[in-house]
């Protein structure tokens, strides 16, 4: 598993008032083209220049990553973690880092996969090994597992993984210590968003 802590730059823009995935891809659409309210006026434009409307930072962004779609607060960023095929997604709270990974389940992407034998086999791994703990299938918002991995170090990583079509999705919501309400909510959000592309 993934273990030890990490160093994270701050970043600014962290919400912990983040909207759900649905309200967001609107209001990043809507905020893209902002109006240059510092473009040449003359003065016969003036008071149209100042009754244009003020437009919000959103609260949420959408990146794409290795052919994947998530939602975090405003401020995250998306980079490569030290474990192979997956990233990671970080904002201005140290204390938290959000892991995101895919494993292709079957070459042939219309192939029926058993999602109670890969989910069985999750739950066997969380049941004989000593860092992992707390496995149990969970049928909302989908069919899932969930479990806590324990690195040794003080933090934790509490797992989901859920199958969609060919491949196994799976966030980890890695906190220095008990994750707070704002980490839990950041880590839902990803959780809720996650998509293949």
């Amino acid at each position: 598993g993934l273990s030890g802590w990490w160093v994270v730059d701050r970043y600014s823009g962290y919400d912990d008032n983040a909207q759900g995935a649905d309200a967001v891809v609107a209001q990043t659409a809507d905020s893209d083209e902002q109006p240059d309210t510092h473009a040449r006026i003359t003065p016969s434009e003036e008071a149209k220049a100042v009754e244009v409307p003020h437009f919000d930072e959103p609260k949420t962004m959408v990146h794409e990553h290795s052919g994947l779609r998530l939602v975090t607060p405003r401020g995250f960023i998306i980079g490569d973690s030290a474990q192979p095929g997956v990233f990671a997604a970080s904002g201005d709270d140290p204390d938290l880092r959000i892991y995101v990974t895919t494993d292709q389940l079957h070459e042939d992407p219309a192939a029926e996969i058993d999602v109670d034998t890969v989910f069985g086999d999750i739950l066997e791994t969380v049941e004989t090994s000593s860092d992992l703990q707390e496995g149990r299938r969970e049928n909302e918002p989908r069919q899932q597992v969930h479990y806590v991995e324990n690195p040794g170090d003080q933090s934790r990583i509490s797992w989901t993984s859920w199958v969609e079509g060919n491949q196994q999705l799976t966030v980890g919501c890695h906190s220095r210590v008990a994750p707070t309400p704002a980490q839990k909510q950041a880590c839902e959000l990803v959780r809720e968003s996650l998509e293949k592309i």
